[in-house]
This record gives structure tokens, sequence and C-alpha cells, in this order.
């Protein structure tokens, strides 16, 4: 009996990713074939179709897991947090930005497929909107509105975190973001699990995302964050994130929510 639950809540996992997969597909096939109309006719390319083209696809992603009931419409799942629980969250977020970029500074022989794509969408802005607000938005849904709260309902909270955010990290699908992804995606789901609101978790998204395309654009040329601080003064940052997660962490440890996940 216990396989038969596993199975069936991972099929509904992988059937989720799937779906959002198939609604990615066509749509992404379009802009494409509207990229490029517009460049043989204007002799220029234009980002524009593809940005549209992924907000068009999650906002059908969202649409499908709304009406299938993936997604929780009860007000806590919508709901504010407190300003305390609010700010925790953040100062884990940025100690989590710093320690995660420490670790990828190490792991400079994973490839970054995705770096030109990255900065064609970051010259439009409509491109930073959709990496900065819109995509976390969205992304959020999916992963710890629908994915999370499934596991949450089957596994351990260790289990059904870990889970999340190895998938999380997975469908970014660029070797040095899966890495990022899977990390800050172990926040984002502890995070929801102890507040069992998606609004701090968008926040840190938004916040995570905002903050690494503002240090590409303000410094291009560096690849991680010591480039911009110096050795010295990273080593000092990194000391205080540490101090900063720990603390922040045990403070928000101590925050239950009321939520029966196993119910919800």
């Amino acid at each position: 009996m216990t396989n038969i639950v596993f199975i069936y809540h991972m099929k509904t996992v992988f059937k989720i990713i799937l779906i959002y997969l198939a609604i990615q597909l066509p749509v992404a096939l379009a802009a494409e074939i509207s990229s490029s109309w517009i460049l043989s006719y204007s002799g220029r390319e234009s980002m524009l179709p593809v940005l549209l083209a992924m907000l068009v696809s999650n906002v059908l992603t969202f649409i499908y897991l709304w009406k299938a009931g993936y997604i929780s419409k009860e007000r806590h799942t919508w709901s504010p947090v407190s300003a305390g629980c609010l700010l925790l969250s953040v100062l884990i977020t940025f100690s989590a930005i710093l320690l995660s970029d420490c670790l990828l500074s190490h792991l400079t022989w994973l490839p970054d497929i995705m770096e030109q794509e990255f900065d064609m969408i970051q010259s439009h802005w409509f491109g930073i909107v959709m990496i900065t607000v819109i995509g976390p938005v969205f992304e959020e849904i999916l992963f710890r509105g629908a994915i999370t709260r499934i596991l949450l309902k089957r596994y351990s909270p260790a289990k059904a975190i870990i889970l999340s955010a190895l998938l999380f990290g997975m469908i970014h699908g660029n070797p040095v973001q899966i890495i990022g992804a899977g990390f800050i995606g172990l926040l984002l789901g502890w995070i929801y699990y102890k507040t069992a609101s998606l609004m701090p978790c968008m926040i840190i998204h938004i916040v995570n995302n905002s903050s690494s395309v503002f240090l590409s654009k303000t410094y291009p040329e560096a690849s991680y964050l010591k480039d911009v601080t110096g050795e010295t003064m990273y080593g000092i940052l990194l000391m205080v994130a540490i101090i900063l997660l720990v603390g922040a962490y045990w403070s928000l440890k101590k925050h239950q929510s009321s939520i029966n996940w196993k119910e919800e």
C-alpha cells in the first residue's frame, strides 16, 4: 500500500512537470517562428516574442494548476506573514545568496550553457521584469504551491523539501544553475513548510533574482561577488552570512504553522 501511495504522488508530481513542459514547447516554437519572421523582414533580432511566450506559458500553467486543484485556494496560502518572519526570511535569503555564490566559485568547471540567452533577455526591459518578478512568482506557484505541497502530503518535511529542491534545480537545465537553484530551493521549501504561505517564498525569490540581475548589469565583468568586494571583504561577508543564517534559522524554527500538511 505504501509503495502504491508513493508511486501515485510521484506520478502526480511528474505529471505536473510534464504538463508544464508540454505547455512551454508549442509556445516557445511559436515565439521562435515569430522571431525569425521579424528578423527576415526587419533585419533585427527581437526578444519580445520570446518574452511574451514565457509569460503566456506561465499564465497557462497557472490556469491549469488552479483549475485542476493542485494549488491551494485556502487563505493562508496567499496571506502575508508577520513582519518579523519576513525579516528573518530576507536575512536568510541574503545569507544563502552569499553562500551559494561561494559554493559556485569553487565549481568553476560547471558550464553556463545559457549565459548568452540570459544576457539577451536582460537587454530588454520586459526581460528584466520577467526574470526579477514574473518568473519568480510563477515558479513559486508551481514548485512550492503545487509540487512541494503534494510532497508534504506524503513525505516527511525533510524528504519533501529535498525532493522539491532537486526538481527545482534540475528543471533549470543549466548545469551552473542546477546547484544554485537547488540550494535556494531547499531554503524556499523550508520557509513554505514553516509558514504555509507563498508570499515569503515569492519575496525571497524576487530578491534573489533581482540581486543577480543587479550585479550582472552593474558589474558585467564580475563572475562572483568576491570579484566586486575583494577577498578580505568577501571573507568578512561570508562570516556574517553564516552567523545571520544560523541565527535566523533558529529564530524561524520556533515558528510553526498550524497547517496539517497531511490533510491540507
